[in-house]
């Protein structure tokens, strides 16, 4: 058989429309509500990690040197080595964070201009400095909750003894 006697023979299938703008619409508002979401547990995530910074990863240190001692208490020497194992700690929870900036960014389609230390900008810059990210205003917070929660215990509970 020929293809012009076989083209005959199939159905003939209108190609479907694009879709109407009412339903772009739509779509454009779910993406819009996805990303409002993601946004918004970004934001909370990054509370989170930035508030562990400052409170669970010392505590948890210290708590873990205790478990992994033989007595279950604190010795002098553990205490030392994991006061020292904070700073990298730390470190790695302020990776975790930038990452998560670094999404955040990608999400809200936020602008990043370069940042410039102070000791390098001349003392006539007159140029703005950068306005406040979302993270930073999450760190300075965090840091301002945990400083808080530390006096409310010292307040509570007293200064603390040196370790025995």
């Amino acid at each position: 058989m020929s293809a012009a006697g076989l083209a005959h023979r199939l159905p003939i299938t209108r190609r479907a429309d694009p879709a109407p703008l009412s339903s772009r619409a739509a779509v454009a508002q779910h993406s819009r509500g996805y990303r409002r979401t993601a946004k918004v547990a970004l934001v909370l995530l990054m509370s989170l990690t930035s508030l562990a910074l400052w409170t669970a990863v010392p505590a948890g240190l210290l708590w873990l040197a205790a478990r992994l001692e033989d007595g279950g208490q604190l010795s002098t020497s553990s205490a030392i080595m994991s006061i020292a194992w904070i700073p990298g700690a730390i470190g790695l929870g302020g990776k975790a964070l930038a990452e998560l900036n670094n999404v955040y960014v990608r999400i809200t389609g936020a602008s990043v201009s370069p940042y410039r230390p102070p000791w390098l900008r001349s003392i006539n810059d007159s140029r703005p400095s950068s306005p406040l990210t979302a993270l930073d205003i999450i760190l300075i917070a965090s840091v301002a909750v945990a400083t808080m929660s530390l006096a409310l215990y010292i307040a509570v509970n007293g200064v603390p003894t040196p370790l025995s």
